[in-house]
């Protein structure tokens, strides 16, 4: 089937990509480009998101049925990988300085990992791997990501970078925290522009079917509140039983969800198009109207600019890095004082734990050929109930120190970006700062957690009880259980307390993130241009009044690719 047939006005990418070659606007070119190929030709990319420790690179294993992509413990993946049809099997290094280098999959490690490539110190863009596998063949473009919110910085942006030419994506959550910070904000970025959207909870086989339903509601009841998905389709998933052989849990559903998408895939190229001509069209728009506003104005004033924001960015560098030693110690401080205040708490009802465990240890007495597992269950009702009571005693003391902190961490800020007003618009920093919420989160990550895997009895006790009668056993229980209850109950308020520091070090992280991109982005397009004018203003000033309106007519033309609306997500 030929695609052109349903991409209307095809000609328009590589339009784009002409122009953008001709402005020297590299990364548009190539986005253009590589775009182009990949649609017209049948094929969209499936991007895995989410998390460091989700365990996108061993889910995407499972899938294709063999160990291809590494994947550990701890954050593993540091480059994009995208893995294509090919006869022979073999992987394509693509260099940021535009070079390639063939190697054999076996060394795909040396490349794609953390430990042998640190925050991406050999200069990979991406790794481009080949294999002969049938769903490849169809036109499936796989593309595994660095995590979100990864402890190295370098991962999060690399990620965040390469969504935009997201044609659909499964989004990989985990059982704790189900749902990051992060990851509804990446969620949100494109659950409107891409006609599938998959979400998929991974590493199930570690949890009981109680805790799999409680996760799986947990995250459907936050995709519904944050993102307006009524009634999202979430997938359970083991990596690790499909690498073993065994289809456990959706697998199937999974597999016939993305049968469906190739067989329907006219529908997610059209809308990939869309997106991509719209994107590429603000994006040229954008640049050749910075050409324009360098050409106007004097050479040397723009250069003064270029030299003043360079040494911001160096200067920044320190800044944030001092500021971040500062607000460790204050986060440390916050994180102590919930600890305090829960542990009050906790001895402030210890009388009234007491006594509920002991009117239900009598209760069981009635009953004491129960299995094991129904005693424990039984203690989930009352650590709930005095989690939930703790959490709400403490909330308003958490949201205050939280704001507190956040308040004054945007102060800072603020007197940070104030150092560079006048010399460029700093309409992108302004709506960066004025964006803080200082407020507490209304979403919150925590939910209660029955740690049931952890209340298997020792081999010995399993042995002397099979010659004890039902209720001597229960009796012998009974001190194993009231002391699940109170773990249950510190276990799960220790979690509370780890969401909220959580929060801080991802918001304190992004906002991080999100201002040097700006600063860099500023600095490079600010020289990409002084390179322009540079060539154009030898020429005389006949040629830039002549490059002017060139431009201007090409911002005519470009506008005019400009779709009028893009249908989004079916999820």
């Amino acid at each position: 089937m030929s695609f052109q047939t349903i991409i209307p006005n095809n000609d328009r990418l590589s339009r784009i990509s002409e122009i953008a070659r001709g402005l020297r606007l590299n990364f548009i070119e190539r986005d253009s480009n590589e775009i182009s190929e990949r649609l017209l030709k049948g094929g969209f990319n499936i991007v895995f998101l989410g998390q460091f420790k989700r365990g996108k690179s061993s889910l995407i294993n499972a899938f294709l049925g063999e160990s291809i992509l590494p994947y550990g413990l701890i954050p593993v993946t540091a480059v994009v990988s995208v893995i294509r049809y090919s006869d022979e099997r073999f992987c394509i290094l693509k260099k940021l300085d535009g070079s390639e280098e063939r190697i054999q999959l076996g060394d795909i490690y040396l490349y794609a990992t953390q430990e042998e490539n640190p925050d991406n110190i050999k200069n990979i863009a991406y790794l481009d791997i080949r294999l002969p596998n049938e769903y490849l063949r169809r036109g499936l473009f796989i593309v595994d990501t660095p995590g979100i919110s990864s402890v190295f910085e370098s991962n999060t942006m690399v990620t965040k970078g390469f969504i935009q030419n997201i044609d659909t994506a499964v989004i990989v959550l985990g059982t704790d925290p189900p749902v990051s910070y992060d990851e509804l904000q990446i969620i949100r970025q494109i659950k409107d522009r891409v006609k599938e959207l998959i979400f998929v909870i991974n590493k199930v086989d570690k949890e009981n079917a109680e805790s799999i339903n409680t996760i799986k509601k947990f995250t459907a009841d936050v995709l519904k509140k944050e993102i307006g998905d009524e009634n999202p389709v979430i997938y359970c998933l083991s990596s690790k039983d499909r690498l073993e052989g065994r289809i456990t849990f959706d697998w199937e559903k999974f597999n016939h969800k993305i049968e469906n998408m190739l067989n329907n895939k006219a529908e997610i190229i059209s809308v990939s198009y869309k997106n991509a001509l719209k994107r590429l069209s603000e994006q040229l728009v954008y640049e050749i109207d910075r050409y324009i506003s360098v050409l106007k104005k004097p050479l040397d004033e723009t250069k003064n600019q270029a030299e003043v924001l360079l040494n911001f960015r160096k200067e920044s560098e320190i800044f944030l890095r001092e500021l971040g030693y500062r607000f460790q110690a204050e986060q440390d401080r916050i994180s102590q004082l919930i600890d305090i205040e829960q542990k009050k708490f906790i001895e402030s009802r210890r009388a009234e734990i007491d006594e509920e465990f002991e009117n239900l240890f009598k209760s069981f007495m009635q009953k004491p050929s129960s299995g094991r597992e129904y005693y424990y269950n039984q203690m989930h009702s009352i650590a709930e109930k005095y989690v939930f009571m703790c959490i709400n005693e403490i909330k308003s003391n958490s949201s205050r120190l939280y704001s507190e902190f956040m308040e004054r961490y945007a102060y800072e800020l603020k007197k940070l970006i104030g150092r560079i007003e006048g010399i460029v618009n700093l309409d992108s920093f302004t709506e960066l700062i004025a964006g803080i919420d200082t407020s507490m989160c209304s979403k919150s990550d925590f939910y209660f957690h029955h740690f049931m895997r952890y209340t298997s009895s020792s081999p010995l006790n399993l042995l002397i009880n099979l010659f004890l009668p039902a209720r001597s056993r229960l009796t012998r229980m009974k001190g194993e259980l009231k002391d699940y209850l109170d773990w249950l109950i510190y276990a799960n308020c220790s979690r509370y307390n780890g969401d909220i520091n959580q929060r801080i070090i991802e918001s304190r992280r992004k906002i991080e993130a999100d201002f040097r991109k700006m600063i860099t982005d500023i600095v490079e397009r600010t020289n990409e241009a002084i390179n322009y004018a540079e060539s154009v203003v030898r020429e005389g000033e006949g040629k830039v009044d002549s490059e002017v309106k060139k431009l201007l007519a090409l911002k005519d033309e470009v506008s005019g690719f400009i779709p009028d609306s893009v249908s989004g997500s079916e999820a």
